[in-house]
Protein backbone atom coordinates (compact mmCIF):
# COMPACT_ATOMS: atom_id res chain seq x y z
CA UNK A 1 0.00 0.00 0.00
CA UNK A 2 1.43 3.37 -1.40
CA UNK A 3 1.19 5.95 1.49
CA UNK A 4 2.30 9.47 1.60
CA UNK A 5 4.02 10.05 4.99
CA UNK A 6 5.19 13.23 7.05
CA UNK A 7 9.24 12.13 8.56
CA UNK A 8 10.46 13.25 11.77
CA UNK A 9 11.97 15.72 9.79
CA UNK A 10 8.59 17.71 8.57
CA UNK A 11 9.37 16.62 5.09
CA UNK A 12 6.46 14.16 2.95
CA UNK A 13 7.37 11.16 1.07
CA UNK A 14 5.74 8.40 -0.64
CA UNK A 15 6.20 5.32 0.80
CA UNK A 16 5.28 1.35 0.59
CA UNK A 17 3.82 0.14 3.47
CA UNK A 18 2.86 -3.61 3.75
CA UNK A 19 1.87 -6.18 6.38
CA UNK A 20 -1.48 -6.29 8.38
CA UNK A 21 -3.13 -2.87 9.13
CA UNK A 22 -1.66 -3.08 13.01
CA UNK A 23 1.80 -3.30 11.17
CA UNK A 24 1.09 -0.38 9.30
CA UNK A 25 -0.29 1.35 11.72
CA UNK A 26 3.04 0.96 13.72
CA UNK A 27 5.31 1.68 10.51
CA UNK A 28 3.28 4.86 9.88
CA UNK A 29 3.99 6.05 13.36
CA UNK A 30 8.08 5.58 12.82
CA UNK A 31 8.21 7.00 9.75
CA UNK A 32 6.44 10.32 11.83
CA UNK A 33 8.18 10.15 15.45
CA UNK A 34 12.04 8.26 14.18
CA UNK A 35 12.53 8.65 10.38
CA UNK A 36 13.76 11.14 8.85
CA UNK A 37 13.43 11.40 4.87
CA UNK A 38 15.93 10.36 2.41
CA UNK A 39 17.34 14.04 1.84
CA UNK A 40 17.93 14.37 5.11
CA UNK A 41 19.26 11.31 6.06
CA UNK A 42 22.15 11.57 3.18
CA UNK A 43 22.49 15.07 4.76
CA UNK A 44 22.98 13.83 8.38
CA UNK A 45 25.33 11.08 7.10
CA UNK A 46 27.82 13.52 5.25
CA UNK A 47 27.88 15.64 8.25
CA UNK A 48 28.87 12.56 9.88
CA UNK A 49 32.11 12.34 7.50
CA UNK A 50 33.03 15.39 7.49
CA UNK A 51 32.82 15.67 10.84
CA UNK A 52 35.39 12.91 11.33
CA UNK A 53 37.49 13.54 8.67
CA UNK A 54 38.46 16.50 9.95
CA UNK A 55 42.60 16.71 10.33
CA UNK A 56 42.72 13.89 7.94
CA UNK A 57 44.67 14.13 4.82
CA UNK A 58 42.78 14.55 1.33
CA UNK A 59 42.66 10.86 -0.22
CA UNK A 60 43.67 10.52 -3.71
CA UNK A 61 41.49 8.05 -6.83
CA UNK A 62 38.81 8.74 -8.88
CA UNK A 63 35.85 10.50 -7.69
CA UNK A 64 34.09 7.61 -6.72
CA UNK A 65 36.93 5.83 -5.06
CA UNK A 66 37.53 9.16 -2.86
CA UNK A 67 33.87 9.22 -1.92
CA UNK A 68 33.56 5.53 -0.59
CA UNK A 69 37.07 5.59 1.33
CA UNK A 70 36.28 8.77 3.03
CA UNK A 71 33.44 7.09 4.15
CA UNK A 72 34.87 3.90 5.60
CA UNK A 73 37.76 5.57 6.39
CA UNK A 74 35.81 8.31 8.61
CA UNK A 75 33.54 4.95 10.21
CA UNK A 76 36.94 3.11 11.26
CA UNK A 77 38.55 6.77 12.84
CA UNK A 78 35.29 7.20 14.59
CA UNK A 79 34.87 3.75 16.12
CA UNK A 80 39.09 3.57 17.14
CA UNK A 81 38.35 7.24 18.35
CA UNK A 82 35.16 6.32 20.64
CA UNK A 83 37.36 3.20 22.55
CA UNK A 84 40.71 5.48 23.42
CA UNK A 85 39.65 6.59 26.92
CA UNK A 86 39.97 10.37 27.48
CA UNK A 87 43.39 10.59 29.66
CA UNK A 88 46.45 12.15 28.27
CA UNK A 89 47.61 9.15 27.36
CA UNK A 90 44.50 8.84 25.31
CA UNK A 91 44.76 11.83 23.77
CA UNK A 92 48.25 10.82 22.64
CA UNK A 93 46.82 7.54 21.29
CA UNK A 94 44.52 9.39 18.96
CA UNK A 95 47.10 11.77 17.25
CA UNK A 96 48.92 8.98 16.79
CA UNK A 97 45.91 7.41 15.15
CA UNK A 98 45.73 10.23 12.82
CA UNK A 99 49.15 10.53 12.02
CA UNK A 100 49.37 6.80 10.91
CA UNK A 101 45.73 7.36 9.03
CA UNK A 102 47.13 10.12 7.15
CA UNK A 103 50.50 7.83 5.91
CA UNK A 104 47.15 6.23 4.07
CA UNK A 105 46.27 8.66 1.51
CA UNK A 106 44.82 6.17 -1.80
CA UNK A 107 41.59 6.03 -1.60
CA UNK A 108 42.42 2.60 -3.04
CA UNK A 109 44.48 1.06 -0.25
CA UNK A 110 40.90 2.18 2.18
CA UNK A 111 38.81 0.48 0.13
CA UNK A 112 40.85 -3.23 -0.54
CA UNK A 113 41.70 -2.80 3.39
CA UNK A 114 37.93 -2.32 4.07
CA UNK A 115 37.52 -5.51 5.87
CA UNK A 116 40.46 -5.75 7.92
CA UNK A 117 41.16 -1.97 8.75
CA UNK A 118 42.43 -2.69 12.35
CA UNK A 119 45.22 -5.42 11.33
CA UNK A 120 46.26 -3.24 8.10
CA UNK A 121 46.87 0.31 9.94
CA UNK A 122 48.37 -1.53 13.08
CA UNK A 123 51.75 -1.31 11.69
CA UNK A 124 51.89 2.55 10.68
CA UNK A 125 50.15 2.86 14.45
CA UNK A 126 52.63 0.83 15.94
CA UNK A 127 55.69 2.15 14.03
CA UNK A 128 54.62 5.76 15.63
CA UNK A 129 54.02 4.63 18.81
CA UNK A 130 57.20 3.19 19.37
CA UNK A 131 58.60 6.58 17.76
CA UNK A 132 56.82 8.50 20.74
CA UNK A 133 58.07 5.92 23.26
CA UNK A 134 54.31 4.44 23.89
CA UNK A 135 54.89 0.73 22.98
Amino acid sequence: MKCTVTYSCGHQGQVEIFGSSKDRERKLNWYKNKAVCPACYKAQKEAEIAKASEGLAQLTGTEKQVKWATQIRAEFVSKVKATIPGTAEGQKAAELLIAAVNEKSEAKWWIDNRANLKDAINPVYMEKAKAAGLA
